[in-house]
């Protein structure tokens, strides 16, 4: 019995033809850089094109995604993520010249977060919507007498973390309430609330309830590294200070808020902030760094 799969001439053509444009680009790294680039621009703009057609066939988009009592309840939207980061973490092109936010992300996080605990002798760091704990288990593997651990609504997430990293003595992934578990426990003393392409996703009113509880559970710091870029409200660059004032739509659901002024306002004072850029395919992508203390410390 013979049984072969049948394909249309051209799509054979086709085939073949990019077969031997993924050999060419084999042999020039050069040239196979700049197609990259190339294709990172057009799928940039055709994400702007999609993002854009939506709004244009059911008005201004204005959705804030599954935000119920405790936050974003996506049930594998976290799972998903977590899977996508370590998956770019793994591949073989993870570095300096990889495209894309994470790599310049991680390094940035790592190099504020360590400072920070070797500066003011910090004892327990805390992530709020952890995902994927590479950055935490990379600093409790540097600072071994550290408590490292960190919250997610989804127990597929902590289960996929738990398998990742269950060797990091000092590391713990939780499942649960964030505001429960700030309740039920005493985080006074050296510590470090800290939070990363989260917030993004949820109301300004969540976020002051957010800082609120953490001030309350007794928490030295709040660090955070938050993204934004031109607004598809305003069409126009936001502005981070210490005033109190409204968040805007930023796209894809997400939205930009002034995160300082918001920290101030919940009883944190900001020592350092600025804005950083990674290797994002959007060219208006930018990261906000922000590290604040409470102000009766």
């Amino acid at each position: 019995m013979r049984i072969q799969q049948a394909f249309d001439r051209v799509f054979v053509k086709k085939y073949l033809r990019h077969q031997s444009v993924g050999r060419i680009l084999h042999r020039f790294p050069i040239l196979r850089r700049i197609v990259s680039r190339l294709s990172s621009t057009l799928l940039s703009l055709q994400n702007s094109a999609l993002r854009y057609e939506k709004r244009s066939n059911f008005g201004r988009v204005r959705d804030r995604g599954q935000v119920g009592e405790h936050g974003y309840t996506d049930k594998y939207g976290d799972l998903s993520a977590a899977l996508g980061y370590a998956k770019g973490i793994a591949a073989p092109d993870f570095g300096e010249n990889q495209l894309g936010e994470s790599y310049v992300l991680y390094r940035e996080q790592i190099k504020t977060l360590s400072e920070l605990i070797e500066r003011a002798g910090i004892e327990k760091v805390f992530n709020f919507g952890i995902c994927y704990a590479y950055v935490d288990s990379v600093l409790a593997r540097k600072f071994g007498d550290v408590e490292f651990s960190g919250i997610d609504l989804s127990p597929h997430n902590a289960a996929f973390n738990a398998v990742e990293f269950g060797d990091v003595r000092n590391l713990r992934v939780l499942c649960g309430d964030a505001f429960r578990h700030l309740a039920d426990n005493d985080c006074r003393g050296r510590g470090v609330f800290f939070h990363s392409r989260t917030l993004v996703l949820l109301p300004k009113d969540f976020i002051e309830r957010l800082y609120r509880a953490a001030h309350a559970a007794g928490f030295e710091y709040v660090v955070g590294f938050e993204q934004s870029g031109l607004s598809e409200e305003t069409l126009e660059p936001y502005t981070f200070d210490l005033s109190d004032k409204e968040s805007v739509y930023w796209r894809d659901r997400m939205y930009i808020h002034n995160y300082p002024g918001i920290a101030e306002k919940c009883g944190f004072r900001v020592e350092s902030a600025d804005l950083f850029a990674t290797k994002h395919t959007s060219p208006d992508f930018r990261v906000l760094r922000f590290v604040a203390k409470r102000t009766d410390a």
